[in-house]
């Protein structure tokens, strides 16, 4: 079995939640957790992120690299939490952005059209 799978069941136990619970709050069907469990499959990106959404403490390192320890430090929940919102509104900035240049570009094309 690969060490992500390893990962993802020893951190069902961590949490002490059964398989099903753990299935359903990350919205996976529980045959697809058998199948990581038996190593069949490995967890995708999906499944990771999902995990790592619904579960913010989850240490990102751990889960993919197995490096450090499963729940991450307060910092750097903190640090991420800023990072995140800063990500929100930069991707706030850049949609009002391209909006406004999608209405210039209308504005040039309707002029263009009467010239």
């Amino acid at each position: 079995m690969p060490d992500i799978n390893k990962r993802v069941m020893k951190l069902i136990d961590i949490l002490s939640v059964s398989r099903q619970d753990f299935a359903a709050r990350i919205e996976i069907a529980v045959t697809v957790l058998s199948h990581i469990s038996s190593g069949r499959n490995k967890p995708g990106l999906e499944m990771v992120q999902r995990i790592l959404k619904e579960y913010p403490k989850v240490s990102a390192d751990w889960l993919l690299l197995g490096t450090g320890k499963p729940y991450r430090e307060e910092k750097q929940q903190v640090a991420t939490k800023e990072l995140e919102e800063k990500l929100y509104a930069l991707g706030l900035i850049i949609k009002d952005q391209q909006q406004n240049t999608e209405r210039k570009l209308k504005e040039l094309s309707d002029l263009l059209k009467k010239a």
